[in-house]
């Protein structure tokens, strides 16, 4: 497991001002991999601090992986997640402490076309698929409630049992996302006047305690 940027100042941000809790549990934004706005960069320069998995050795650091069905022929996490989702089958990754960003490079392409790819993102559905056509490219998302797991099932697509490999997890527990900008308007700032009166009131307190 990698750590980039500047996890350790994030962290101290989040451990001082906390998270409020979201009022509208949602994904805030998709990456699709594929063009302008949607590739791995993009995701990072949103989420800012975040860590890595590689698979490197088969170890896991921050999370574990587990199977429920029948069908996942050819299951493996050593050097890279592979797994086949067959109908009624699932796979949920489960982290060690609260998540809001996820993602990972996905390659679909084995075994021809299959359903695609539906993540569960704790009780948040995740509204697009992973395409069964995903030729390793990024897929991943920000979401503004947390959530420590993902449960990952075959998509709605046409086509046999999802045949897939999936590498390199990037992740966050905080993102600059959960830090709502005040709004100027709300902001009061005195007008001149009024702060002239009040530091003149300031003075004349301090001159008739001198007077008593």
């Amino acid at each position: 497991m990698k750590v980039h940027k500047q996890i350790l100042v994030a962290g101290l941000a989040f451990a001082i001002g906390g998270v409020s809790s979201a009022t509208q549990a949602g994904i805030i934004s998709l990456f699709h991999g594929v063009g302008s706005g949607e590739l791995r960069a993009d995701w990072e320069a949103q989420v800012g601090a975040y860590m890595e998995e590689d698979f490197a050795g088969g170890v896991l650091d921050d999370f574990s992986i587990s199977i429920a069905g029948t069908l996942h022929n050819g299951f493996d996490t050593m050097g890279q997640l592979t797994d086949r989702l067959a109908s009624g089958s699932s796979t949920t990754i489960t982290f060690d402490f609260e998540i809001f960003a996820f993602g990972g490079n996905w390659d679909l392409r084995f075994r021809g076309a299959g359903r695609g790819i539906q993540i569960n993102a704790g009780a948040v559905l995740i509204p697009v698929e992973i395409p069964s056509g995903h030729a390793g490219e990024f897929f991943g998302f920000i979401s503004d409630v947390g959530f420590t797991q993902l449960v990952l099932a075959g998509g709605t697509q046409q086509g046999g049992p999802e045949k897939y490999t999936a590498d390199d997890f990037v992740y966050a527990a905080y993102t600059p996302r959960l830090d709502p900008v005040p709004d100027p308007k709300t902001v009061a700032v005195p007008e001149p006047g009024t702060l002239a009166l009040l530091v003149l009131g300031i003075l004349g307190i301090g001159f008739w305690r001198r007077k008593s």
